[in-house]
C-alpha cells in the first residue's frame, strides 16, 4: 500500500525524535551509574562552580540533590499538568480547586486538527509531562490545526529532562492539555507571578512578563520590594508596581507550599483574578547561575530538606 506522501514528514520526525529520546536515555543511565559526571560538569560550566551533590548547601546545589535523590511520591502528580488540580482538590476541596485553575477545554493523550479545533480558540495547547511545550491561540485566529495536532503530537513521543536527571518528569503519562487563555484587561495573556516558598514561607518572588513574545523577568521580595537579580539566561526586565491581589497571591502560595521544604508556585495574573499555573519542583534544573552570586547560598540556607510528609496519600506510609 502506498504511503500517504503528506504523512511522510511526521513519521521521520517521530523517528528523529524516538531515537534522540532512547540516546538520551542512555546518556542519563550511564551517567547516574558513574556518579553523574555529565550533570557535574553542566553545573560547573553553568552556574560557575563545582558542585557538591552529595551534601548541598547552595540553592542550586539543592535543585540537583532533589533531583537525584527525593522520590516522593506526589512528585511526578504535581509536576503533571494534567493532574496538578487533583492536589488541589485534596488540598482545598474540589470546589475551591476548579475555581483555581484555568478551565479546561480538553484533556486527550491523541491530539488530533478535529479535537483541537473542537475545543476552540483564546486557548494555550500544552503538554503535561514537560516544561516550553506550548502554544497559545488567539480568540479568532485560524491556525492550522493539523499542524498543531502533529507538533503536539510530537511532545508526546518525548521524554522531559532525561540528560538533567529530572525524575518527576519522566513518571508522568504523556498528555495535551487545552485551557482557556488568562488574560490582562488589555486582552494580552497574563503575567506569571513566581512565588518561592520554603518550609511554608514565601522567600522571594519573580514577575515573567510578556510570557510569549519579549519576556523579562524581574524579581522581588513577598512585599514587593525590588531586588536587583539576574538568573541564568533570562532577561532582566524593568520594575513594576505590585499584583492589585498580592497579599492572597502569597498567602495562597504559603497554604500550598505549607508541606514542602521547597516548592515554586506559578500564578496566572489576569483581568479577572489568579489561576494557578504550575507548581515547581526543579528551578531551571538547578543549573543557572545567580547574580550576586551570594543570593545562590542565602537561598541554599533558608532551605532545610526535609522528606515530604503531607496530605497525598501515597506519601503518609
Amino acid at each position: 500500500m502506498q504511503r500517504d506522501p503528506a504523512r511522510r514528514p511526521e513519521w521521520l520526525a517521530a523517528a528523529a525524535q524516538r531515537a534522540g529520546s532512547l540516546a538520551r536515555g542512555l546518556v542519563a543511565r550511564v551517567d547516574a551509574a558513574l556518579g553523574y559526571p555529565h550533570l557535574r560538569r553542566r553545573f560547573r560550566r553553568r552556574v560557575g562552580y563545582a558542585p557538591d551533590f552529595d551534601n548541598p548547601r547552595s540553592f542550586n546545589e539543592k535543585i540537583n540533590w532533589r533531583k537525584l535523590h527525593d522520590r516522593a511520591s506526589v512528585y511526578p502528580v504535581i509536576s503533571d499538568k494534567a493532574r496538578m488540580p487533583e492536589y488541589l482538590a485534596l488540598r482545598f476541596g474540589a470546589e475551591r480547586a476548579a475555581a483555581l485553575v484555568p478551565p479546561r477545554r480538553l484533556v486527550t493523550a491523541r491530539p488530533t486538527a478535529a479535537n483541537l479545533a473542537a475545543a476552540g480558540t483564546g486557548v494555550a495547547i500544552k503538554a503535561s509531562h514537560g516544561s516550553g511545550w506550548v502554544r497559545i491561540v488567539a480568540a479568532g485566529e485560524s491556525p492550522d490545526w493539523r499542524a498543531l495536532a502533529a507538533e503536539a503530537r510530537g511532545w508526546l513521543r518525548q521524554v522531559y529532562g532525561q540528560t538533567r536527571q529530572e525524575w518527576a518528569y519522566w513518571r508522568i503519562t504523556p498528555q495535551i492539555v487545552v485551557e482557556e487563555l488568562i488574560l490582562k484587561a488589555d486582552g494580552a495573556p497574563a503575567d506569571d507571578i513566581k512565588i518561592a516558598v520554603m518550609q511554608g514561607r514565601a522567600v522571594y518572588l519573580f514577575v515573567e512578563a510578556d510570557r510569549f513574545s519579549a519576556h523579562r523577568l524581574s524579581y522581588y521580595t513577598p512585599d514587593w520590594q525590588p531586588l536587583e537579580v539576574a538568573m541564568g539566561r533570562n532577561p532582566v526586565g524593568s520594575h513594576r508596581p505590585p499584583p492589585a491581589r498580592l497579599a492572597e497571591m502569597v498567602a495562597l502560595a504559603e497554604e500550598i507550599g505549607r508541606d514542602f521544604d521547597y516548592i515554586r508556585v506559578d500564578l496566572l495574573d489576569g483581568a479577572g483574578g489568579f489561576r494557578v499555573n504550575e507548581l515547581t519542583l526543579y528551578r531551571s534544573s538547578g543549573l543557572a547561575a545567580i547574580d550576586p552570586p551570594e543570593l545562590d547560598w542565602q537561598w541554599g540556607e533558608a532551605w532545610r530538606h526535609r522528606p515530604y510528609r503531607g496530605i497525598w496519600p501515597e506519601d503518609r506510609r
